[in-house]
Formats: structure tokens, C-alpha cells, sequence
């Protein structure tokens, strides 16, 4: 998919060919591929990419900047703000992945959590203003990002109750 950036973003589901059910509530520039599905009373708040063969199921929500990948399951419970998951990412139950990188073939237990928030210095503040770095090779390198949940790999399965956060 292609962008044009004069073009002006659509007020709520644009026409992909994916299937957004009658009750979906879905607002803001959201893409709903073809063979992609929306479920009624899923819930949809755009920017939002839903890729094909995707479902977003009832009682699901999906909002800021995400993209569903290619093959994704998102379940009753689960919450998803600005997340990326890659291909074919199994995430049924109850869960959080905010601000995260999902690999593809992933199966997230149920309560699976990742925050974005540094909770390793007190009380955590809101909006958060101190930026998350990564160490790469030995050296810290700035993510420009003031949250930062998890990046996990492919092929990843993971019990009920995980909760990752950010390293110090």
C-alpha cells in the first residue's frame, strides 16, 4: 500500500476490500485490507492498518498508529495503541501491547502486558518525558521515542501474565 501525503486522510473505514461488520466502531483513517474482518463491537481508532486474512474480533481494541499484519488474530480484551505486529500474530485473550514490535508467528498468553513506561524510577509520570534508549553493540543509542514497549522475535510463544517493560 502506497500513500499519497496531499491526500487528505479518510474520516473513518476506507474501502480496501476487508470487512468491517455492522456495529464495528471504527473512527479516524482506518485500511481494512481485503480478506481482513472487523467484528461487531470490535473497536478501531485510526491510524490503523488491518491487513489481509486479519480479524479483529468483538470486544478488541486497536487505535493510534498500529498495524495488524498479514494473518493476525486480536481477541476479546485485547488493546493494542500504537503496536506493530507483523504476520500471523496470535493474540486471543485479554492483553496490552502498547508502543511494542510483535514478530511474526507469536502466541501471546493471555494477560500478556507490555508497558511503555519506565515504572523503575518511582512514580511513573504521565505524559512521559524522559526518552528510552536501547544499548546496541555496547553503546546507547537514543530511540527518540518517551515510550517503548518490547520488541519480540519470531516464532515467540508466551505463557499467561507476562509483563515486559523498559530496561534501564
Amino acid at each position: 500500500m502506497t500513500a499519497d501525503p496531499d491526500a487528505a486522510p479518510p474520516a473513518g473505514p476506507a474501502d480496501r476490500g476487508g470487512i468491517v461488520e455492522p456495529g464495528a466502531r471504527v473512527s479516524g483513517p482506518v485500511y481494512v485490507q481485503a480478506g481482513a474482518r472487523t467484528e461487531s463491537d470490535a473497536r478501531v481508532t485510526g491510524p490503523v492498518l488491518v491487513c489481509s486474512c486479519s480479524v479483529i474480533t468483538a470486544g478488541a481494541l486497536v487505535r493510534d498508529h498500529s498495524v495488524i499484519g498479514p494473518g493476525c488474530r486480536v481477541g476479546f480484551g485485547a488493546e493494542i495503541p500504537r503496536g506493530l505486529l507483523l504476520a500471523h500474530v496470535f493474540m486471543k485473550h485479554p492483553g496490552f501491547v502498547g508502543d511494542a514490535v510483535i514478530g511474526r508467528r507469536v502466541n501471546l498468553g493471555a494477560f500478556f502486558s507490555t508497558t511503555g513506561l519506565r515504572c523503575d524510577r518511582g512514580p511513573v509520570a504521565e505524559p512521559a518525558i524522559e526518552e528510552i534508549t536501547v544499548t546496541l553493540d555496547g553503546q546507547r543509542v537514543s530511540t527518540g521515542q518517551t515510550k517503548f514497549g518490547a520488541v519480540l522475535g519470531d516464532e515467540t510463544a508466551l505463557p499467561p501474565k507476562p509483563c515486559w517493560r523498559p530496561a534501564p
